[in-house]
C-alpha cells in the first residue's frame, strides 16, 4: 500500500504560522496537556505475576551495549559499547538508534522512561526556560504496530497528539520537525508480521529523509531487523546490576521470599542465572516462574521456570539443538535446525532470516543439560574446560542421582563446580556435603580474594543463610564452625584463621573448648593467625579452672609468636611447676621469637645479673627444645659469658648435637661474621662428633681473620684424630690459603702424608698467585719422593723469577740427573742472567756431558758474564765438550765466544799425550790452528795428522786447495780451478758450511773465467771478467762467516785473485767514465710533509768497465736529515750501463738544499777512483687548497665492465675481428694469458668493439664449475646462459628447464646448440659463445665431476654448425689443451696471448682515470711501470690505493714516495693473486724462481743462469745450467721472467717481469720453504 503524502506545513494550510518558539509562546497550554497526558500513557505498564505497576515504581537504568554478531565463545558475553551509557548518551553520539533485545528485556521500558523523563523536563522547564533556550525535544511515543499504513508517520504523531489533548497540533509538530526538536519514540517493530517489517521500515527511513535532524529511537526484538536500518546505529538492552536486582525484587514485594527461598543465592553463585534475570522483564517472570516452587530454590528450577513463562509449548526439540550448537562452541544456529511450527517460539531470537539463537545462554545451557544430563562419564571428560561448567551444574539439577557424578567432580580437584552442582541436587546427601565443605573451606583464605569470595558462596550455597554480598565472606565459615562433624568445624577453623576478619575471635575461642582436640588445634592455629588483637582474650583463658581450656589457651598463645613471649617468661618463675613447664613448652613451642628473651635470661644470670635459678634453668631448658634456631643467639653470649654461663651454653649447644653444628657452620661460612670465632670455639666442644665438626673448622683455615684461623686450629687440636679426614679434604680444596694452613698442621705430624701433599702443592705451583706458588716451591724442598723433583723442575716454567730460582736451587740440593733435561729445556728461555747462570752449574754439577751442547750456546749468548761461566764450566767438563765445541766454532764462527772457546781448547789440550788419538789431542792441534800464523800448507799436514778424526780429510782438502789457489800465476790457473774443486760435493755433511758455500763461490769465479778464456770477442770477455769481479765481490761477502783459519786464507786467495783479474780487464779494457744524473732536482712536496725520495741516476761513458762501484750521499744537516743508508754498493758497469739510486731524506724547512755525491769505482787502469758531484734540490710546496678527491675510479679486483676504465688492447680487438670470421669458415678463437691479466675485461669489452651482427654470450665457468656433481648440471647452468643472453639480443628461444638435462644432457645441449645456430643464420647474425676460465672445465674433466664427452659435443658445434662461433678464454691448462694433439683445440683455433700493456697504454691507465684531481711525478709512473710491467690489475691495484693515500693525505699530486707506500700495501693484500699463480707452476720452477729472487734486487736486477745454479747448488740442489736455461724460458712464455742478451749461456740474463712477484717471494721467504720441504 502506497503511504500517504506527509501533510502540508501550516502555511499551506491556513494555521498560523512561525517557527517554534513561536509555536511554544502561542500553544503552551495544550503542550502542557498533552504532556500531561503523555506521562499518564507512559508511566503505565505490566509485568509477568506482577500486572500493572507503574514505571516510576519498577524502573532501573539499563545498560545498552554495542550490538556485535555472536562468534563462538565470546559471543555468549556482550560487552559495553561505552562503560554506563545509557539512550540518551547513546542519542548524542548518533541521531538515529535501533535498540535490539529479546521479549521482556526493557525495550519498551526504555522508551517509555525516556519519554517520561522528557516530558517531565519540559515541566520543569516551563515556557519560560524553553524559550530562553531549553533544548527538550517534543517527545511523541508510537507503536508502530498499531499504526495504519495509509497515514504518514508525521500524521500518525500529529494524531498522537491530538488524542493527549493537543488540538490541531500539524504545525506546532511542523515547527518542531523542521527544527530537529522532536524525540520519536518508535516502539513495536518486532510485532509487525516479518513481510510488513520492511514497509514499516522504510517509513521511518523516509521521514528520518525528510527531517533527518531529529533524534530517533525504534525498538525491534529481532538483530534480523538491523537490514532494514543500516544508517541506524544498532545497540543491544543489557542488564542491569546486582543491586538493581535486589531493589527491583523489593519494590515488587518479593524480597522476603526471594531471600527464604533461595533465589537470591543462587543469583550469587550462578553467574548465568544472575545475567538471565538482569533484565527486569526477565526477573519478573523468573519470579513469577519460581513463584510456587518448594524451597530451596535451585538454578534449575529458576531457568525453567523462565522457560514456561517465555513459552508453554513443547520443549522436545530444543535439548538436542542446544548441545549441537554447545559442541560447536557456537550460541548462533542455522535455519534448518528449527522445526518450522517451532520458529516463532519466545525462545528465539532471529539474527538473519536464516540464522537464530536462543534468547539468552542460560536457556540454551540448560537445554544442552538436558540433553547430556544422563551420561556421567561425558560430564566428567569436559568438566576440565570452563566453557561446559553451566552446562554440568544444571545436568545435575535434571539428574535422578548425581552423587557419583559430584565425586567425580570433586576427584578432578573441582571444587567449586562440585559445590554450585551439590545445590542443584535435592535433597543434598549428608556425607558429599561434608566433604566438599572441607574441601570449599580447605582452599578459603590463600590470598585471593575473588576466589575466596567465589568459594565463600559456594559454601553458603551449601550451608544456607544469606547472600555474601550481605554478610561477608566468613559468614558461612563461622556457621560452620557450629557443624556436628568434627572434620568440618577444623577446616572451618583454619579457614577462618586464614581469612582473618575480625568477627571470627569469639567463635574461635569458643572453639578452643572443643571436644576435637584437633579442632582446638586448629583454632589456636586461627587465632594465632590474628596477631595481637586475640593475646589478651588468650591470657584471660588462662585464669579459667578447665585445665582443658587453659593448656589449649597456653597452646594459642605460643601459635602467637614473639608477640606472646613477654607474657611467657615471667612465668618460667611461677610458683606452679606444672606451669613452669607449660611456659617451658610453649616458649619452645614458640621457638626462634621466643630465643633473644630466654638468651637475655642467661646474659642476667648471676653473678651478672638477678635471674633466679628456675628462670635460668627454664630458659636453658626452652633453649634446648627450640634447638637449632637458638644457636645463633647463643654464640655471641658465649664469646662473652662468665665461665658457668659459658659451660651452661656449651652443654645446650652439645645437646641441641647435629643441628648446631650446622648452624655453627653457617656462622662460619658468613663472610666477616662478628661472631665466627666464638662459633669456632665452640665446633671444638664437639669431641664425640668431631668427623662432622672438622670440615667446617678447616674451611675456616682459609680465612683472612687471624683470630679465626688461629681458633679454628686450636679446635681442630682438640679434636684430634677426628680431624684428620678434614684436613685430607682440605688439600683438595679450592682456596689456597686454607690448603696452605691444612698442609702445615699436616707437615708438623712425624709422618706427614706424602702423597695428598704434592698433590695440593702441585696445584698451588699452578696458581695464578705468585705468593702461593712461592710458598709451594718453599714447602717442597722438605719433602722427599720422586714426585717432588719432577715438581720441583714444573716450576722452572713460572713465570716469576723468584720461583724459577728456588726451583733450581732446590734441584740443585735434591736433584738427579734425570732432571738436567728439565733444566736444559728451560735455560734458551731464561731471561734473568742470575737464573741462567746457576741452570748452568746446577746442569754441570749433574750431569756434566749433558750439559756440554747448553754450555756451548751460552758461549754465543748476549750475556759476557754467561761466557766466562761457561767456559769455566765447559773447562771442567774437559775433553768430552772438545768435538762438540770445535764443531760449533766451525759451524758458527761469528757467534761463539771466540776468545772463550780458546780457553777451553787450551785447558782441554793439556792432557794431550803424544801420538794418542784423544779428544785432548785435538783440543791442542785445533788451538794452534787458531793461534798461530801457519800457512796453507802447514795448516793441510796439520790436518792430515787427525786423520782418525772425521772431519779432517774436509780441513786437509780445503787447505791443500787453497794452497793450490793461491800458487795460480795466471788467469788460465783461475779458469782450470773448477777441476780442483770437485771433491766439494763429495763431503756431506761439512763441518764448516760457511766453507762450502766459499769454495763453491770460488768454482763460479772460475767459471766466469772460462767464459772469458774462451770469447772470442772483446765484449765476450769483458762480460765474463764482469761475471768474475761480480763473483769475487760475492766472495769477500761470504768470508766473515767462515770463520778462523778458514778466513785469513780466503782472504789471500781472494786478493790473489782479484789482482789477476783487474790486470786482465786492463789489458782488456780502457776507462771507465762515470757520470750522475739527478733526476728528482725538483721535487714537490706538501707543507706538513717532511720525507721526500731523491734518485741518481749512474751512467758508464767510457769503454772501461767500473768496479766495485760505491755512491755516497752527502748532505747539509741543517736542511735535511738523511733517513737510508748513505752509501750504495752497486754492480760492475759496463759501457753504456745506467743504475739508478734511490736515497730518502727528510726536509727541514729549506726550499733550496744542497747535496754531495761522491762517486767511488775501480776500472782497468786504475783503482781507487773517485768523483764528487755538486747537485741541488729545490723543493716546491705545495700551498694551493686541497681539490677534493672522490672515490677511487680504479677497479681493484673484478672485471672490468665499463668502457671509461678500459685502456688499450686495440691490437686484440683488431685481431679477434680480423678472425672471427675466416674467408671459407668460421674460426675459434683462443685467449690465453696468467690469471688477472685482463682476459675477462677484454671478454666484456667485446661487445663495444665488434659489429652488431655478433651476438656475444659470456659464459664465466668460475660461477659454474666449482661443485659440480654431474654433466647435466654443468650443461644446463651453461644452457641457461646461453638462453638468457640470447634472449637480451632477440633471438625467440624458450626458457631451460632442470629436468631437461637429467636423462641425456649431452644431447639436450647439443640440440640447443644446433638450435640457436639455426636461429642465428635465420637472422643474418652469428651467436658468439665465449667460454671464460675453461682451465676450470678441464680439471672437472679431470677429476671425473663431468663427462668428457663435454669437449666432443663442442666439437661437434664447432666444426659442423653454421652461424655459431665460439671464443675460449683461460690460463695455463687451456694453453697445454691447444698443444694436445688429442684435444678439440688442436689445431682447429687461433690463439692471441693476453699479457701486459704496451707502456703508453699502461700510462694512460694511470694517469687517465684522476687526471683531473691528481698529478703523477713521472718517476712514481716509472716505478709503477717498472714493478708491474704494465699488467692492468696490478696496476688498478696500486693507483686505486694510491688514491687513497691521498685522500687521507689531502694533497693532489703523487710521489715516488707515495709509490713505496702504496706497494707495501698491494704486497700484502694481492698475495693470495701472486701466490694462485706462483703455485700454478712445476716445483722445479717455483724452485727456480725462488732462487732468482734470492740473488736479484733494485741494484742488480739481472742476473747469468750460472748465478741461479750455483745458488741452487749450495743448498745441495743439483740442476744444469742448460735444463735451468729451459725453465727460464717456460717462465718467459708465462711472463714470469723476461730475458735479456743473446748466444750461449754464459751471455743470456735473467730477471722478473714484475718486480712484485720478486718483493713478494723474498717477503714470503719462498726459497726457504721449498728447500725444506725438498729436505723432508
Amino acid at each position: 500500500m502506497t503511504e500517504a503524502p506527509a501533510p502540508s506545513s501550516g502555511r499551506r494550510q491556513g494555521r498560523p504560522s512561525g517557527g517554534r518558539l513561536w509555536q511554544l509562546a502561542t500553544h503552551w497550554s495544550e503542550y502542557q496537556g498533552y504532556l500531561l497526558g503523555l506521562e499518564q500513557q507512559l508511566d503505565r505498564a505490566t509485568l509477568p505475576g506482577l500486572g500493572a505497576v507503574r514505571m516510576e515504581d519498577t524502573y532501573v537504568p539499563l545498560q545498552l551495549l554495542l550490538w556485535r554478531d555472536p562468534d563462538r565463545r565470546d559471543g555468549m558475553t556482550q560487552k559495553p559499547a561505552v562503560a554506563g551509557v545509557d539512550l540518551e548518551q547513546a542519542l548524542a553520539e548518533h541521531p538515529q538508534v535501533l535498540v535490539i533485545g529479546p521479549a521482556g528485556t526493557g525495550k519498551s521500558a526504555l522508551l517509555r522512561h525516556l519519554g517520561l523523563l522528557t516530558a517531565r523536563r519540559i515541566h520543569q522547564a516551563g515556557r519560560r526556560g524553553l524559550v530562553i533556550g531549553h533544548r527538550s525535544p517534543l517527545p511523541i511515543y508510537l507503536n508502530i504496530s498499531d499504526l495504519d499504513v495509509s497515514v504518514s508517520l508525521e500524521a500518525a504523531a500529529a494524531a498522537s497528539m491530538s488524542a493527549g489533548g493537543f488540538g490541531r497540533p500539524e504545525s506546532f509538530l511542523d515547527a518542531h520537525l523542521e527544527e530537529g526538536a522532536c524525540l520519536l519514540l518508535l516502539d513495536g517493530l518486532d510485532e509487525l508480521a516479518p513481510a510488513a517489517r520492511k514497509a514499516a521500515a522504510d517509513r521511518v527511513r523516509a521521514l528520518v529523509a525528510r527531517h533527518p535532524g531529529n533524534p530517533v529511537v525504534v525498538a525491534s526484538r529481532d538483530p534480523a531487523d538491523r537490514i532494514w536500518f543500516p544508517e541506524f546505529q544498532a545497540l543491544e538492552v543489557g542488564g542491569v546490576g546486582v543491586a538493581s536486582i535486589d531493589t527491583l525484587v523489593g519494590r515488587w514485594g518479593h524480597g522476603q521470599r526471594a531471600s527464604a527461598s533461595g533465589f537470591l543465592q543462587v543469583l550469587e553463585r550462578f553467574a548465568l542465572v544472575r545475567d538471565l534475570v538482569s533484565h527486569p522483564g526477565w526477573l519478573a517472570a523468573a519470579l513469577a516462574g519460581v513463584a510456587q516452587t518448594e524451597a530451596p530454590v535451585r538454578a534449575i528450577d529458576i531457568v525453567r521456570g523462565f522457560i514456561r513463562q517465555l513459552d508453554a509449548g513443547d520443549t522436545a526439540p530444543w535439548p538436542a539443538i542446544a548441545l549441537q550448537m554447545y559442541r560447536a562452541e557456537a550460541i548462533d544456529g542455522a535455519l534448518e535446525l528449527v522445526p518450522p511450527d517451532r520458529r516463532g517460539s519466545g525462545l528465539l531470537q532471529w539474527l538473519t532470516e536464516d540464522r537464530f539463537r536462543f534468547v539468552h545462554k542460560a536457556v540454551q545451557a540448560c537445554f544442552a543439560a538436558e540433553a547430556l544430563a544422563e551420561d556421567a562419564p561425558e560430564l566428567l571428560r569436559l568438566s576440565s574446560d570452563p566453557w561446559w561448567h553451566p552446562v554440568i551444574a544444571l545436568a545435575v539439577g535434571h539428574r535422578r542421582e548425581s552423587a557419583g557424578l559430584i565425586r567425580g567432580l570433586l576427584a578432578t580437584d573441582e571444587v567449586s563446580l562440585a559445590a554450585r552442582s551439590l545445590a542443584e541436587t535435592r535433597p543434598m546427601p549428608a556425607d558429599l556435603v561434608n566433604d566438599i565443605q572441607v574441601a570449599l573451606l580447605t582452599q578459603l583464605g590463600h590470598g585471593d580474594r575473588d576466589v575466596d569470595r567465589t568459594l565463600a558462596i559456594s559454601l553458603a550455597g551449601l550451608r544456607g543463610g544469606d547472600t555474601i554480598r550481605r554478610s561477608g565472606v566468613v559468614s558461612p565459615v563461622l556457621n560452620a564452625l557450629a557443624d556436628p562433624q568434627a572434620v568440618v568445624r577444623r577446616a572451618a577453623a583454619a579457614a577462618a584463621g586464614r581469612l582473618g576478619e575480625a568477627m571470627a575471635i569469639a567463635g574461635l575461642l569458643t572453639s578452643l573448648g572443643d571436644a576435637d582436640p584437633e579442632v582446638r588445634a586448629a583454632s589456636s592455629d586461627a587465632l594465632a593467625a590474628f596477631g595481637e588483637r586475640t593475646i589478651q582474650p588468650l591470657l584471660r583463658q588462662l585464669s579459667l579452672p578447665d585445665e582443658t581450656l587453659r593448656r589449649a589457651a597456653m597452646l594459642a598463645l605460643a601459635q602467637h609468636g614473639g608477640r606472646a613471649v613477654t607474657a611467657l617468661v615471667p612465668l618460667l618463675d611461677a610458683g606452679s611447676a606444672s606451669v613452669r613447664l607449660e611456659a617451658v613448652e610453649a616458649l619452645a613451642l614458640i621457638g626462634a621469637d621466643a630465643v633473644p628473651a630466654l638468651v637475655k635470661v642467661l646474659e642476667e644470670a648471676p653473678p651478672r645479673g638477678s635471674r633466679s635459678d628456675n628462670q635460668v634453668a627454664g630458659a636453658a631448658a626452652a633453649l634446648t627444645k627450640i634447638g637449632r634456631p637458638a644457636v645463633r643467639s647463643l654464640v655471641p653470649l658465649y664469646g662473652d659469658a662468665e665461665a658457668a654461663v659459658a659451660r651452661e651454653i656449651a652443654e645446650i649447644v652439645r645437646t641441641i648435637g647435629g643441628q648446631a653444628i650446622v648452624v655453627l657452620e653457617d656462622i662460619l661460612a658468613e663472610p666477616d661474621h662478628p661472631h665466627a670465632v666464638p662459633a669456632a670455639a665452640l665446633l671444638g666442644a664437639f669431641s664425640e662428633a668431631g668427623d662432622l665438626a672438622a670440615p667446617s673448622l678447616v674451611r675456616a683455615l682459609g680465612d683472612p681473620r687471624f683470630n679465626l684461623r688461629w681458633e679454628a686450629k686450636r679446635s681442630l687440636r682438640r679434636l684430634g684424630q677426628s680431624g684428620l679426614i678434614a684436613l685430607l679434604g682440605a688439600l683438595q680444596h679450592s682456596d689456597a690459603d686454607l690448603r696452605w694452613e691444612a698442609a702445615q698442621l699436616l707437615l708438623a705430624l712425624p709422618d706427614p702424608p706424602v702423597a695428598p701433599l704434592l698433590a695440593s702443592f702441585e696445584v698451588d705451583l699452578a696458581a695464578e698467585d705468585v705468593t702461593i706458588r712461592r710458598r709451594a716451591i718453599r714447602a717442597l724442598g722438605g719433602l722427599s719422593a720422586p714426585t717432588a723433583g719432577r715438581l720441583i723442575e714444573s716450576a722452572l716454567e713460572d713465570p716469576d723469577a723468584l720461583i724459577r730460582r728456588a726451583a733450581v736451587a732446590q734441584l740443585g740440593i735434591s736433584g738427579t740427573a734425570e732432571s738436567v733435561p728439565s733444566l736444559l729445556i728451560r735455560w734458551p728461555q731464561e731471561e734473568d742472567e742470575e737464573i741462567a747462570e746457576a741452570i748452568l752449574q746446577v746442569a754441570a754439577d749433574l750431569d756434566p756431558q749433558a750439559a756440554v751442547p747448553t754450555l756451548i750456546e751460552s758461549l754465543a749468548a748476549a750475556d759476557t758474564h754467561l761466557h766466562r761461566t761457561a767456559t769455566d764450566l765447559l773447562s771442567q767438563v774437559g775433553e768430552p765438550a772438545v768435538t762438540p765445541l770445535i764443531e760449533a766454532m766451525s759451524g758458527r764462527p761469528t757467534e761463539i765466544d771466540f776468545n772463550g772457546a780458546l780457553k777451553v781448547l787450551e785447558r782441554a789440550g793439556q792432557g794431550a799425550r803424544a801420538g794418542a788419538r784423544a779428544p785432548a789431542n785435538l783440543a791442542k792441534a785445533f788451538h794452534r790452528m787458531l793461534v798461530e800464523p801457519l800457512d796453507a800448507g802447514e795448516l793441510a799436514e796439520m790436518a792430515a795428522g787427525l786423520d782418525w778424526w772425521r772431519p779432517s780429510n774436509e780441513l786437509h782438502q780445503t787447505f791443500r786447495t787453497i794452497k793450490q789457489f793461491l800458487d795460480y800465476e795466471s788467469l788460465g790457473g783461475i779458469g782450470g780451478a773448477e777441476t780442483a774443486l770437485d771433491w766439494v760435493d763429495e763431503i756431506d755433511p761439512w763441518l764448516r758450511p760457511a766453507a762450502r758455500r766459499a769454495m763453491r763461490q770460488l768454482r763460479m769465479i772460475s767459471q766466469a773465467v772460462q767464459y772469458y778464456n774462451r770469447g772470442a770477442t772483446r765484449r765476450s770477455k769483458e762480460k765474463g771478467l764482469l761475471a768474475a769481479a761480480d763473483r769475487l765481490n760475492g766472495l769477500r761477502a761470504m768470508i766473515g762467516e767462515v770463520g778462523e783459519p778458514h778466513g785469513r786464507l780466503l782472504r789471500q786467495v781472494a786478493e790473489h785473485w782479484n789482482n789477476l783479474i783487474n790486470h786482465a780487464i786492463r789489458e782488456l779494457q780502457g776507462r771507465a767514465d762515470l757520470d750522475l744524473d739527478m733526476r728528482t732536482d725538483q721535487v714537490r712536496i706538501r707543507d706538513v710533509d717532511t720525507a721526500a725520495v731523491l734518485v741518481f741516476e749512474l751512467f758508464n761513458k767510457g769503454e772501461g768497465l767500473a768496479s766495485n762501484v760505491q755512491l755516497s750521499l752527502s748532505v747539509d744537516e741543517e736542511s735535511l736529515q738523511l733517513e737510508s743508508q748513505s752509501t750504495h754498493y752497486l754492480p760492475p758497469m759496463g759501457q753504456s750501463d745506467r743504475i739508478s739510486s734511490e736515497f730518502t731524506v727528510l726536509r727541514r724547512g729549506a726550499g733550496m738544499a744542497p747535496v754531495t755525491v761522491e762517486v767511488r769505482y775501480d776500472d782497468p787502469q786504475r783503482e781507487a777512483q773517485s768523483r764528487i758531484f755538486q747537485r741541488e734540490v729545490r723543493f716546491y710546496v705545495e700551498e694551493a687548497e686541497y681539490r677534493e678527491i672522490g672515490t677511487s675510479p680504479y677497479i681493484a679486483g673484478p672485471p672490468v665492465k665499463s668502457r671509461e676504465m678500459f685502456y688499450g688492447r686495440k691490437s686484440v680487438f683488431d685481431w679477434i675481428r680480423e678472425n672471427l670470421s675466416g674467408t671459407f669458415q668460421d674460426n675459434v678463437l683462443v685467449l690465453y694469458g696468467e690469471r688477472r691479466t685482463g682476459k675477462t675485461s677484454v671478454l666484456y669489452q667485446m661487445q663495444h668493439h665488434l659489429p652488431d651482427t655478433y651476438a656475444f654470450v659470456l659464459i664465466d665457468l668460475q660461477t659454474i664449475a666449482y661443485g659440480l656433481s654431474s654433466t647435466g648440471e654443468l650443461l644446463h647452468a651453461m644452457a641457461r646462459k646461453m638462453v638468457n643472453g640470447l634472449r637480451k639480443e632477440g633471438f625467440g628461444l624458450e626458457r631451460v628447464e632442470r629436468t631437461d638435462y637429467d636423462a641425456h644432457p649431452i644431447e639436450q645441449f647439443e640440440s640447443l646448440g644446433e638450435l640457436i645456430g639455426d636461429m642465428a643464420v635465420a637472422m643474418g647474425r652469428r651467436a658468439v659463445i665465449i667460454l671464460d676460465e675453461f682451465d676450470l672445465l678441464i680439471e672437472a674433466i679431470d677429476r671425473n665431476a663431468v663427462s668428457p664427452f663435454v669437449f666432443d659435443v663442442i666439437r661437434g658445434l664447432m666444426q659442423h654448425q653454421d652461424g655459431l662461433s665460439f671464443i675460449f678464454a683461460g690460463a695455463h691448462a687451456l694453453t697445454a689443451m691447444i698443444k694436445n694433439p688429442r684435444s678439440i683445440l688442436f689445431n682447429t683455433a687461433l690463439r692471441r696471448k693476453i699479457s701486459f700493456l704496451e707502456r703508453d697504454e699502461a700510462e694512460r691507465l694511470i694517469r687517465s682515470p684522476v687526471k683531473d684531481v691528481l698529478w703523477y711525478d713521472d718517476l712514481a709512473v716509472e716505478k709503477i711501470l717498472r714493478v708491474t710491467a704494465g699488467q692492468p690489475y696490478f696496476i688498478q691495484y696500486i693507483c686505486h690505493e694510491i688514491v687513497n693515500l691521498a685522500r687521507r693525505d689531502q694533497k693532489n699530486f703523487v710521489t715516488l714516495r707515495d709509490v713505496d707506500r702504496a706497494l707495501l700495501t698491494t704486497v700484502q693484500e694481492t698475495t693470495g693473486i701472486i701466490r694462485h699463480s706462483y703455485m700454478s707452476l712445476a716445483r722445479d720452477e717455483q724452485l727456480a724462481l725462488a732462487a732468482l729472487a734470492r740473488i736479484t734486487d733494485d741494484g742488480r736486477p739481472f742476473v747469468n743462469a750460472e748465478d741461479v745454479v750455483e745458488t741452487l747448488r749450495q743448498d745441495n740442489v743439483a740442476v744444469g745450467v742448460h735444463d735451468l736455461t729451459e725453465t727460464m724460458h717456460e717462465l718467459a712464455g708465462r711472463d714470469f721472467v723476461v730475458e735479456r742478451g743473446g748466444g750461449d749461456s754464459a751471455g743470456r740474463q735473467y730477471g722478473f717481469a714484475m718486480d712484485l712477484v720478486r718483493v713478494w717471494l723474498e717477503q714470503n721467504d719462498e726459497y726457504t720453504r721449498l728447500l725444506e720441504e725438498q729436505r723432508g
